[in-house]
């Protein structure tokens, strides 16, 4: 099985995935294939997730 990784939607970005025709919009949490979390870090639409817990809330 693929490895996957959390991200945040950036400000001002949406990200389509799947067929649904609505978009995840900025602040949305997704659950992606590394690779396909890489390529949307490199191209500035997605960044890595912070957990709570690691902010101390």
């Amino acid at each position: 099985m693929a490895d996957t990784v959390r991200v945040k939607v950036k400000e001002g970005r949406a990200v389509y995935r799947g067929p649904g025709p609505h978009p995840f919009r900025a602040g949305d949490v997704l659950e992606l294939p590394a690779e396909h979390a890489a390529t949307l870090t490199a191209s500035g639409h997605v960044e890595p997730e912070t957990p709570a817990a690691a902010l101390g809330e």
